[in-house]
């Protein structure tokens, strides 16, 4: 389906979540790098990195189209990576839980069984601090839990207390070890 005249947004960092209003004759689009998300009158979220684009479909439907051209249609509660570090796969549909995943517009980070760094890399995005998690064995330990993300600096302390983990800070840089 040619996707003819668009509103169009180029998304070049981050994340970015979008209410759309349903015109037919004008298609909203989000170009993310490694992909695009195609809605008509949706809530969806859209995430770039340097290597992947994330779509999260929150209400509605949208469609994401790969760079290499594969199209797949996305329902509330599905999301879908594509990329780089996914080309050549076909792009896998997951059933997600929207409202967590999208939770950082109401300034929240809402984890459930997710690696250290994983978490880390997501407060790094969003604060400005500067995290590193040093071994193997902390970078895989889960984390599940509703943080501030206005507050860092209690994020990492309630993590410290939860986790057999400590943090060191030289100014902007914490360093978060076994």
């Amino acid at each position: 389906m040619p996707w003819g005249t668009t509103r169009h947004v180029d998304l070049l960092a981050g994340e970015a979540l979008f209410t759309v209003a349903d015109d037919a004759a004008r298609p909203f689009v989000v170009s993310a790098g490694a992909g695009q998300a195609r809605a008509l009158g949706t809530t969806f979220s859209i995430t770039r990195d340097d290597q992947t684009a994330r779509v999260v479909v929150v209400a509605g439907q949208v469609e994401a189209r790969a760079a290499d051209g594969a199209v797949v249609a996305l329902e509330a509660g599905q999301a879908v990576t594509m990329g780089r570090s996914v080309a050549g796969a076909p792009m896998i549909v997951e059933r997600v839980d929207a409202a967590a995943l999208t939770a950082w517009h109401r300034g929240r980070l809402i984890v459930a069984g997710q690696p250290l760094a994983q978490v880390a890399a997501r407060l790094e995005r969003d604060s400005r601090l500067r995290l590193i998690v040093r071994g193997n064995t902390a970078r895989n330990l889960p984390v599940t839990g509703v943080f501030n993300l206005d507050d860092p600096a209690g994020t990492l302390a309630a993590i410290t207390r939860i986790l057999p983990v400590r943090a060191r800070r030289i100014g902007p840089l914490v360093i978060l070890d076994a």
